[in-house]
């Protein structure tokens, strides 16, 4: 059995950089202490940003810098 890493890792690689994710994405995969934890280790592995509670993106690399898609106003 893949690890709740290895999990939620499998659900997002398809996903483009800048994809946002909610915590109840994953609710499938684990309990929310488990779930909680295994997302703390892939923020800190670079894998994921989070953006605020229960909030992640996968993230665009620019050399070492995580960026962070922002949106912007549409264009009449």
């Amino acid at each position: 059995m893949a690890s709740i890493e290895e999990q939620i890792l499998a659900q997002i690689k398809n996903n483009e950089e800048g994809t946002i994710f909610l915590t109840e994405d994953f609710a499938q995969i684990a309990i929310a202490n488990e779930l909680r934890v295994a997302l703390y280790r892939l923020v800190k592995r670079g894998v994921l940003c989070r953006l605020a509670s229960g909030i992640y993106v996968k993230p665009i690399w620019n050399l070492t810098k995580c960026l962070v898609p922002w949106p912007t106003e549409p264009k009449e």
